[in-house]
């Protein structure tokens, strides 16, 4: 009984301690222009997590997708800070890529040619800082050329981008797929808890990398 008792103690006292690491997370999310309505699936399963939350992008201003978020009421959001006006990366835990729209409009373009968001994405997954990339976000990564040998999913009328970039496409339809500290993902409508977990998952991981890389 008092082994059991034992035993018990534990796992509470290791519930508590993933816990509050997923809790003191400080999450960085990249919105694209035309921003697709999957942000708040995102947004929310992060929030449940109680995650700190802040809102970026190349504009103080970013429009909803006008074919699919925009009718379900989705308003422009007023970003937290820009993305030029970020310093340094390393402040956060992980930085998030959310998708825009593929109609009548080239996805994620504005991200892919800017030079500040670029170099946001390079600097992070050089400090080990986990990245997130839904559906179309994906296109950034491949634009920043860190997907070398990297496996991944997204988009599938992007996947010659991906694999131009270097990375091998793990398929479609998938649940997300991480390969060190880079996560992406599909389906954000039906894998939203999924793909959240996966992101957090990998947070708690980078993040203990990091520390033991500090103590050596």
């Amino acid at each position: 009984m008092r082994k059991l008792l034992m035993c018990i103690f534990a796992f509470i006292v290791l519930l508590g301690s993933v816990s509050q690491a997923h809790g003191n997370v400080k999450a960085l999310i990249i919105l694209p222009y035309n921003y697709g309505a999957n942000f708040y699936l995102i947004a929310d399963e992060f929030e449940k997590k109680g995650w700190d939350i802040t809102t970026t992008a190349l504009t103080a201003q970013v429009p909803p997708c006008p074919a699919f978020a925009q009718p379900f009421g989705c308003p422009s959001i007023d970003v937290d800070i820009l993305i030029s006006d970020i310093d340094d990366v390393t402040e956060f835990d992980c930085v998030l890529i959310t998708s825009s729209t593929t109609v009548q409009y080239d996805p994620c373009s504005d991200l892919m040619a800017s030079s500040d968001a670029l170099t946001l994405i390079q600097n992070a997954v050089a400090a080990n800082i986990t990245i997130g990339a839904f559906c179309t976000g994906v296109r950034v990564l491949a634009a920043a050329d860190v997907l070398d040998g990297v496996s991944v999913t997204g988009n599938p009328s992007y996947r010659s981008e991906y694999e131009a970039a270097g990375a091998i496409f793990a398929g479609v339809r998938v649940p997300p797929v991480t390969d060190g500290n880079i996560v992406t993902c599909v389906r954000g409508d039906f894998f939203a808890p999924q793909n959240c977990q996966a992101v957090a998952d990998c947070v708690e991981i980078c993040s203990q990398e990091r520390e033991g890389a500090s103590d050596e």
